[in-house]
């Protein structure tokens, strides 16, 4: 593996070949070598990496997820409270039933009743008439007249009764099914209220939690710039500390690394006065603030005495 060293005049070289006349060209050749000549630096300087930290991750619901979930949550609750209304209708509606069969049982038990009643008094006063040999009178006969109309009339009123009696319950059983209609009208109201207070709670849930993440990966990225501008700052007091050469040489890298790093910028300079005339590079050499702040005085009294004596 090339050494430092070894990188910094390749990179000399290459220099050495490009468009020399081009001063961007040298200042972006200048920045390229301090760069890398910084990295190296930061590299080298002791100083330990940034701590890295995890981001939190959260795959929020969509709207629709929310409102399906919402709806998930809540049909059990649902499922039971309509089995529950249906039930109901169902029991009152069998009890009503039972109380309409036994209201037509009662009432065709009473008319047989009351046939039976007139019939037996019928054939007791037609034996009792027969007797006293009045069965062709005319009191036996009114007599029967009146037992026959008071049995009809006796069994119309039953009759009567008892069909008002179902007609009763049959309405009982319809006012059953319009209960049951609004019990499931009123079921259906409220289960969409708490439908919509649910996707309230879960979107305020959703919302509170992707801030929470923003607002915890918001800081990390500031800590990861702090630590950034921290270390950058801390590398960069290594590097120009001018008052502690030594110190900054034996953390930064060696001697020789950083000789031939000031070497690869005069050599750059220099191959850039190459391409000018004599005056033109003697000018450069006395007025340029790209070539006085970029050598040392070394190196910079040497291009001097070359080109301006």
């Amino acid at each position: 593996m090339a050494s430092y060293i070894d990188y910094l005049k390749q990179l000399q070289d290459n220099v050495a070949k490009s468009d020399a006349d081009s001063r961007d060209k040298l200042i972006e050749e200048l920045e390229k070598l301090e760069g890398e000549y910084q990295n190296r630096a930061e590299s080298s300087s002791g100083l330990p990496d940034n701590p890295s930290y995890d981001r939190l991750e959260y795959d929020a619901p969509t709207d629709e997820e929310i409102a399906e979930n919402a709806r998930n949550s809540l049909a059990e609750y649902k499922n039971t409270t309509i089995e529950d209304i249906e039930e109901n209708a169902r029991a009152e509606r069998a009890a009503k039933e039972a109380e309409r069969k036994s209201a037509q049982e009662s009432a065709a038990k009473l008319s047989a009743n009351i046939a039976s009643q007139y019939d037996d008094a019928m054939t007791a006063f037609s034996d009792d008439a027969l007797k006293r040999g009045l069965a062709r009178s005319s009191i036996a006969a009114n007599k029967s007249a009146e037992l026959q109309s008071g049995k009809a009339a006796a069994l119309s009123q039953a009759a009567m009764a008892a069909e008002e009696a179902v007609q009763n319950i049959d309405r009982e059983i319809s006012e059953l099914e319009v209960s049951r209609e609004k019990a499931l009208n009123d079921f259906n109201i409220a289960y969409a209220a708490k439908v919509t207070e649910k996707i309230a709670e879960l979107t305020k849930e959703r919302d509170d939690k992707i801030a929470e993440v923003v607002k915890y990966n918001n800081s990390i990225a500031q800590q990861e710039q702090k630590d950034a501008l921290d270390r950058a700052e801390t590398a960069s007091k290594l590097y120009s500390d001018k008052l502690n050469q030594e110190k900054l040489e034996n953390e930064l890298g060696s001697t020789a690394e950083l000789d031939a790093y000031n070497l690869a910028k005069y050599e750059a300079v220099k191959s850039y006065l190459s391409t000018l005339s004599k005056s033109d590079a003697s000018y450069a050499v006395r007025n340029d603030p790209v070539i006085r702040a970029t050598l040392s005085d070394y190196y910079f009294y040497t291009l001097y005495n070359e080109y301006c004596k």
